[in-house]
């Protein structure tokens, strides 16, 4: 599982997140929606560290935990080992593959997904890679 709690990101003085929390259960998927500018893509750079977060202070205080464990201080490496990926919307990326190819890239690198994700994993396999 996956859980952010009270998460605030800022750039400068301009703050960007104001206490976030949210969840995402192992073997589900989640979606997040919001309108431009609405904070996605700084709540996901977050999550996978591309974006610096104060060291948690506890459960309740810009504390993003996988798998029970706090992982603020983790690099980006540490958690794309541990199974946290993150595929940004960039035309120019990975442009000249289709996203069939993109998502068999994803599961291929990702085999321990599917043996603890079960079948739910075989079902989004299916679902997208038809």
């Amino acid at each position: 599982m996956l859980q952010v709690h009270n998460l605030t990101q800022s750039i400068g003085r301009l703050q960007l997140l104001h206490g976030i929390s949210c969840a995402a259960k192992a073997g589900t998927i989640t979606a997040l929606l919001g309108p431009n500018g609405a904070g996605k893509t700084t709540l996901l750079r977050s999550i996978m560290g591309l974006l610096p977060v104060p060291a948690a202070k506890g459960r309740s205080i810009d504390a993003i935990i996988y798998q029970n464990e706090i992982i603020n201080s983790w690099t980006v490496a540490q958690r794309v080992s541990a199974g946290l990926v993150y595929l940004p919307q960039h035309p120019s990326l990975l442009s000249d593959m289709s996203v069939t190819d993109n998502l068999q890239l994803v599961f291929s690198y990702h085999k321990h997904w599917e043996s603890s994700a079960g079948d739910d994993a075989v079902r989004a396999k299916a679902m997208f890679l038809q």
